[in-house]
């Protein structure tokens, strides 16, 4: 009996020990999550929802994108993927408390009246692209709840 209560009492001071910080520290360290949150945003909400992080729409081509640019007209949503630069250049940031996603928002366009290109910010217009909506948060949950266990599980093991 004295025993099991000496295991039980370091299963207790192990789990006392945990940080928090480390744990989600090291579980945004997997490559994998990363992508998954990154495919989330860019995947998951510009292109197949038209979705900003905030949860407005990107919105639909205008008639002269439909017959000039031959993108494709309503009800199809603007996604933002054109030569896909913009989506390449997601990049997932960790911080202390978290992460972000980052990106080259600066796209170079045909400026109809010149003829040569100019460059645009996207978030002049889109001001949220970058980041997740409330659903992809909820869809992201059961990855990470996943993952923060299995830090949990190896953080007692030890």
């Amino acid at each position: 009996m004295k025993k099991m209560l000496g295991r039980i009492k370091d299963i207790v001071k192990k789990w006392t020990s945990i940080n928090e910080e480390d744990i989600l520290h090291g579980i945004f360290e997997d490559k994998n999550l990363q992508k998954t949150i990154l495919d989330l945003n860019r995947i998951g909400q510009l292109f197949e929802k038209g979705l900003q992080a905030d949860g407005t729409p990107t919105g639909y081509y205008s008639a002269v994108s439909v017959s000039v640019y031959g993108k494709p007209p309503p009800p199809a949503h603007i996604t933002l993927l054109d030569t896909g630069y913009f989506y390449k250049s997601f990049v997932f940031v960790k911080i202390k408390d978290g992460f972000f996603i980052q990106a080259d928002t600066i796209k170079a366009v045909e400026d109809i009246v010149s003829g040569g290109f100019v460059d645009i910010d996207l978030t002049d217009r889109w001001e949220h692209p970058l980041g997740l909506t409330k659903q992809s948060i909820e869809e992201l949950r059961p990855a990470v709840r996943e993952a923060i266990l299995k830090a949990v599980r190896k953080h007692l093991a030890a």
